[in-house]
């Protein structure tokens, strides 16, 4: 990965609600809006699921099965444009996956917080 990525999944962390928009808009240019809408109702859904068992595991301090919860829902977001969230579920897939349940405890609190924030984002402009 170059630097300039490295700076954009920097940058996209510090803001998890980010959506990047030319990601959005080309899955928008191939399905139209109402299919962007019902699938991200349907991440909206999956997130919702997904999060108690992320949850669940880190409970346990079973990191690489929290990090591979937590990476299907890194996956959905990406597609539709969520930037922000991926990178912050990849910041908390690796510290998971080093045992280093401090840092992902912050991240898993930070992830709890945005769940409750990021369907407007992932909805804007599908009017």
């Amino acid at each position: 990965m170059n630097s300039s990525s490295n700076s954009q999944s920097s940058a996209d962390a510090s803001d998890p609600c980010h959506i990047d928009r030319e990601t959005r808009d080309q899955l928008l240019a191939v399905v139209g809006a109402d299919s962007v809408r019902g699938f991200v109702d349907q991440f909206l859904s999956e997130f919702e699921e997904v999060l108690p068992v992320v949850k669940e595991h880190f409970a346990n301090r079973d990191g690489e099965a929290a990090a591979q919860a937590a990476h299907k829902v890194a996956g959905s977001a990406a597609v539709l444009g969520g930037a922000g969230l991926r990178a912050l579920l990849i910041q908390f897939e690796m510290a998971a996956r080093a045992g280093d349940f401090e840092e992902a405890e912050v991240l898993l609190g930070r992830v709890e917080d945005v769940k409750t924030k990021i369907g407007p984002f992932m909805m804007a402009g599908l009017d």
